[in-house]
């Protein structure tokens, strides 16, 4: 069995165990991997309340374990990949279950095992996968390769509650032109066009719908914007513009708050650029704001 290449990073909210159609539509977020893209979302979460986004939407966001770096293409095809997991792993619990016993190579207890297909059970809340977990493990202090299995079973619980067809899995990605080939963003779009996955692609950079929150950007020279290019040894065209516009900026370093209060007026001016990710592949714009949009309370 493949190792399962996404984990939960964090989580806001929880689905409730109610079966009907009103149980929490989830939003699984899963970013490039840079720490902006992350750290501006993961700020949004945390200020959801004061933002209006719906109580009713419940919120993960998704890091990769291979951080090395990749193209978009590589990373949805991942993405996708992993999700593609986790429909199977709902069709057969058991089969999968025995498989990455196989794959640890170590022989169970008939205790652990049962346990172990416990922890599967879709009625089994968080606190009780934890404690069952434990319980795994205060009864194989003797297996050396435990640690793997149970690092295994905790990566695939994560994201066993997607439910394919009614959660929305977000994909943040930038165009970026130089890594990101034409035929490998026709084969994004496919795929999430293909499973109906919503792709917020921004054309340059990220750093674009973040220049929005402060300055639509209209008296700006489009081709500059497009370009990006290097205007010193540390920084691009949109990074200085938004040091001006901030007085800082760092990209590992995000400081949301710094955003918080313009997130609606980032989406208005997002309008007045490309949203489409068809043609955002050779147009300036961003289609973020539109998943951020989806966020919101209706009125």
């Amino acid at each position: 069995m493949s190792k399962v290449s996404l984990r939960i990073s964090k989580t806001f909210g929880s689905r409730g165990t109610s079966r009907n159609i009103e149980a929490r539509r989830k939003y699984i977020f899963v970013f490039e991997g840079e720490k902006t893209e992350k750290q501006y979302f993961e700020g949004l979460f945390d200020y959801r309340e004061e933002l209006g986004i719906e109580d009713i939407i419940d919120i993960k966001t998704l890091e990769r374990e291979d951080h090395t770096r990749s193209n978009q293409r590589k990373i949805v095809e991942e993405i996708h990949q992993s999700l593609s997991m986790v429909t199977h792993i709902k069709e057969d619990k058991n089969a999968i279950i025995n498989k990455l016993m196989e794959s640890s190579q170590i022989e169970m207890p008939c205790d652990i095992e049962s346990i172990v297909h416990r922890l599967f059970q879709e009625e089994v809340a968080a606190s009780e996968f934890i404690e069952l977990l434990e319980r795994i493990r205060l009864l194989s202090d003797e297996y050396e390769d435990i640690a793997f299995f149970i690092e295994q079973l905790e990566r695939l619980k994560d994201i066993l509650d997607y439910e394919e067809g009614y959660d929305n899995v977000c994909i943040i990605i930038d165009r970026d032109k130089q890594s990101f080939k034409e035929d490998q963003y026709d084969a994004v779009l496919n795929i999430c066009r293909e499973n109906q996955y919503k792709l917020g692609v921004t054309n340059p950079c990220f750093e674009f719908w973040l220049l929005l929150h402060k300055n639509d950007c209209l008296q700006l020279n489009r081709e500059e914007l497009m370009g990006n290019k290097r205007v010193s040894s540390r920084r691009r065209y949109l990074e200085s513009l938004l040091v001006s516009e901030y007085g800082t900026y760092q990209k590992s370093k995000l400081d949301f708050e710094l955003f918080k209060n313009d997130v609606n007026l980032a989406i208005e001016r997002e309008q007045h650029y490309c949203e489409e990710p068809i043609l955002l592949k050779n147009e300036l714009g961003s289609s973020v704001g539109l998943i951020i949009k989806e966020l919101f309370k209706k009125s």
